[in-house]
């Protein structure tokens, strides 16, 4: 699996030893190009994100096809990206892939991939977990609005095991206290592309937790970086609503957090 982002590989890590699947990280593409050369017939499938560090994920599925292996050229790639499909689909069969999954990991999703291209493979079952939501976390009303939302993907994600929800709710505190951080300072001293890179690495998250309106505000602020001159009463009222819209939801995981302990 060729992944960069830690939440994104943490997921994937739990869903596939759950499955008693084996699983290699690289997190490049030219991470990716070493192992395979290493091991060309050690490997039933590779999940290839598309936006990846140094060589994307494109470029590194041409780089192996075009490899003098039998390997490289039978092996299903299956591409990654939180891009719909019509987007896509044109340069994922350019660049010699063989099919399309959604980030974020959609578990029956990412299940019926694996026993499609890895027949080899054998998996345990697939089953929705079944914990109940929470119902009764102390938090303040204001902040409480649409907490049993996010939480309850949470627990679909993480089942029965408090330990692994723990992890990932730690997880979660730390991309939002990032994201607050350097959404501020790309929108104070614009960097279009270092902002382009951070709502990347977000997003599959923030599409979880079903946090739609964060996901828009964050759009927003990419806009404004392309006025001229920059609006700064507009891009300092934007970093204010993603700073409070994080802390909000911070606010909830770190109790629910506690609350497990």
């Amino acid at each position: 699996m060729v992944e960069d982002i830690l939440v994104n590989r943490f997921l994937a890590e739990k869903f596939l030893k759950k499955w008693e699947v084996k699983v290699q990280f690289a997190e490049n593409g030219y991470e990716a190009l070493e192992l395979f050369k290493k091991q060309p017939q050690g490997f039933d499938l590779i999940l290839m994100d598309l936006q990846l560090p140094l060589l994307n994920g494109y470029e590194t599925a041409e780089a192996i096809r075009q490899l003098p292996l039998d390997s490289a050229h039978t092996i299903p790639i299956v591409a990654l990206t939180a891009s719909t499909l019509a987007e896509v689909k044109e340069r994922i069969q350019a660049a010699g892939m063989n099919d399309f999954l959604s980030k974020p990991f959609n578990p029956k999703e990412f299940y019926n991939c694996l026993q499609k291209y890895a027949q080899a493979l054998t998996f345990q079952p697939f089953t929705k977990p079944s914990s109940p939501i929470p119902s009764s976390i102390n938090l303040d009303p204001d902040v409480a609005m649409n907490h049993q939302i996010y939480l309850q993907n949470i627990i679909e994600l993480t089942g029965e095991d408090l330990a692994y929800r723990r992890e990932l709710l730690q997880l979660y505190i730390q991309l939002l206290e990032n994201l607050r951080r350097n959404y501020a300072e790309f929108l104070k001293n614009p960097a279009p592309e270092r902002l382009q890179t951070e709502i990347h690495r977000a997003h599959p998250s923030l599409i979880t937790l079903q946090l739609d309106t964060l996901v828009e505000l964050l759009r927003q602020g990419q806009v404004l970086l392309k006025e001229s001159p920059l609006p700064m009463v507009a891009i300092q009222a934007s970093i204010e609503k993603v700073d409070k819209m994080c802390r909000e939801v911070i606010q909830v995981l770190e109790q629910y957090r506690h609350s497990l302990d």
